[in-house]
């Protein structure tokens, strides 16, 4: 075979390479966007209701609960936009937020385990609390907001594209 047919056979190959290279990232995007999507599901569902409850069994008139109740941004990694920039970009804030939010709920599920001891053993009279004790329960409220506030950035815009927000947030927690 001339060596023209097979500089250009490689060229070929190469561009092929890197057309499945790009269809393996969007993919990888794409199952992280659903998989994160599935982790804030869990987390509302399961560690924040638990959390709430409990906070709200306190009666603890200070306790911040304005964003209980709050609509949170559903990621639809169908509408992930495929230029590569995109979608290098999304992967990297996606894992950040990933790891930052299973480490919040490993927090929560700490202190829901406390606040629930303490409320079976000394029951919902605060004047018998110690500051100490009472400090779980503001420990608990600290790190549920902070939940609820990172589980309001968007990751994905309407365009397909990463926000600005996430992008940002994302940044700051390297940094």
């Amino acid at each position: 075979m001339p060596l023209f047919f097979m500089g250009l056979m490689d060229k070929l190959k190469k561009k092929e390479e890197a057309e499945n290279a790009d269809e393996t990232r969007l993919s990888r995007a794409r199952e992280l966007l659903a998989s994160y999507d599935k982790l804030r599901s869990s987390v509302l569902l399961d560690t924040i209701r638990v959390s709430e409850g409990l906070l709200d069994s306190t009666g603890l008139s200070d306790i911040d609960r304005t964003l209980w109740g709050a609509e949170f941004p559903q990621e639809d990694e169908e509408d992930l936009a495929q230029d590569k920039e995109n979608v290098e970009a999304v992967i990297c804030v996606v894992k950040r937020f990933y790891h930052y939010l299973t480490k919040k709920d490993e927090k929560m599920t700490e202190l829901n385990y406390e606040m629930k001891e303490l409320l079976t053993s000394r029951g919902t009279n605060f004047t018998d609390y110690n500051d100490s004790q009472i400090s779980v329960f503001r420990r608990a409220t600290k790190v549920s907001e902070e939940i609820r506030t990172f589980l309001m950035i968007a990751v994905l815009d309407e365009q397909g594209k990463l926000t600005v927000q996430a992008k940002k947030r994302a940044d700051e927690m390297i940094g």
